[in-house]
């Protein structure tokens, strides 16, 4: 498992109710990217939300084409991405 989803894993469980990987959705990106990943990730910079933005939209698009999770979540997750990008690195950038 990549250091990417271990933090992210830790994050689904860390409040309730706990959720596994494939339950995840979109506002559990936004919340981890939002707020989760730049308060607690000592090493959170512009480089590595970048590296989560791709991971995250070829995790979720993998979880779509092995129908773990709905053709929805996958699509609700990549426009989030699209559009939230700016959001994300600005807030990792203060």
């Amino acid at each position: 498992m990549s250091a990417i989803s271990t933090f992210f894993t830790n994050y689904l469980v860390y409040y309730e109710p706990l959720k596994k990987l494939d339950e995840a959705n979109s506002g559990d990106v936004w919340m981890f990217l939002d707020d989760w990943f730049p308060r607690k990730a000592l090493w959170a910079s512009i480089a590595s939300v970048t590296s989560y933005l791709a991971s995250f939209k070829k995790f979720f698009r993998w979880m779509g084409e092995t129908g773990r999770v709905s053709p929805k979540t996958v699509t609700d997750v990549l426009e989030l991405l699209k559009e939230e990008r700016g959001t994300f690195l600005r807030n990792v950038a203060e």
